[in-house]
């Protein structure tokens, strides 16, 4: 039993030293950045999901170099834990800062209202540069869209990443 714990742990130390190397050798755009798609905490907020991603990503357009939305939903894998499909989705588009979030349903009567909460992720430092977590009504969770891109702006902008928005197509 020892011998397969060790056996265990060896295979995950080397997994993790190869896979920080095959990191250190892709070349990240620290100025490129990718929405990942959102987590759902429930299937009957897949249209607000989608329409929220879409909202974030057509605000951002023009002030800031971002990733497709089809290319960025073909890099994602959704069946590894999400800091690891982060690291692939940054690997895959080139994408230094990638924005993961999800969408949960809230409150006591028939989950009334949603809470979104995103990150903003530096993949090429390993940080986390801001969390934010946003509330709506249910029947307003579109708009979180919008709410989440003006913070990513603004984050972006005062944060240190002015070459972000000076690189925008």
């Amino acid at each position: 039993m020892a011998g397969l714990l060790l056996l265990a742990l060896a295979g995950g130390t080397v997994g993790a030293v190869l896979f920080v190397r095959a990191m250190n050798r892709t070349r990240l755009d620290g100025r490129l950045l990718a929405v990942a798609p959102l987590a759902l905490g429930a299937a009957e907020l897949d249209s607000a999901g989608a329409a929220i991603a879409a909202s974030v990503i057509d605000r951002l357009r023009g002030a800031v170099r971002s990733v497709p939305a089809a290319t960025a939903r073909r890099a994602w894998d959704g069946h590894v834990a999400p800091a690891e499909a982060a690291v692939l989705l940054a690997q895959r588009t080139g994408a230094g800062l990638v924005v993961l979030a999800q969408l949960w349903p809230q409150g006591r009567v028939a989950a009334d209202s949603v809470r979104l909460v995103a990150r903003l992720l530096d993949v090429s430092r390993n940080a986390v540069l801001a969390r934010y977590e946003i509330r709506a009504p249910r029947a307003e969770a579109s708009a979180l869209g919008d709410s989440l891109a003006r913070l990513l702006l603004r984050e972006l902008g005062e944060g240190g990443r002015d070459s972000v928005r000076s690189g925008a197509r």
